[in-house]
């Protein structure tokens, strides 16, 4: 077990909340670029419920999901990148859906997909995950300091 990552629900509420905002403000904010879209107004306009969406989908199904697969085959390294594969997918899905009503067709969800897949793992490893892990430890600090 690494004691780095949440070791119970409070901590892992915490690391949830974080990672999920600055995932969202960032692929949001690709995404938007992406399409000539981008402008504070529209990523404050729809950043709060795709975060609430993307939230409760990562805590309440992909972590278990993930969790099932990495502990029944014993994969414990690809954590990441089947977290990030799994978002990735159903947010690519979902997040047009939310802004725009409606769904896009196969051909340009599957394009999509792999260019978030692959914008999001480098996100996620390289800026969020220690970000979030920092503010989990200085949690810790204020915590066990009282």
């Amino acid at each position: 077990m690494n004691l780095k990552y949440p070791q119970n629900l409070k901590e892992g509420l915490l690391f949830g909340v974080v990672n999920a905002f600055f995932m969202v403000l960032g692929m949001m904010s690709f995404n938007l670029y992406l399409n000539d879209s981008f402008s504070f107004g529209v990523l404050l306009h729809g950043i709060i419920p795709v975060f609430f969406v993307a939230f409760c989908i990562s805590f309440l199904f992909v972590t278990r999901i993930t969790n099932f697969i990495i502990n029944k085959y014993k994969i414990y390294k690809f954590t990441p990148f089947l977290m990030v594969f799994f978002m990735a997918g159903i947010m690519t899905f979902l997040a047009p859906l939310m802004e725009l009503g409606k769904v896009m067709p196969l051909s340009v969800y599957l394009i999509s997909f792999l260019r978030n897949y692959f914008a999001a793992l480098c996100l996620q490893t390289l800026l969020v995950m220690p970000f979030a892990l920092f503010v989990l430890s200085k949690y810790r600090t204020i915590n066990f300091s009282k």
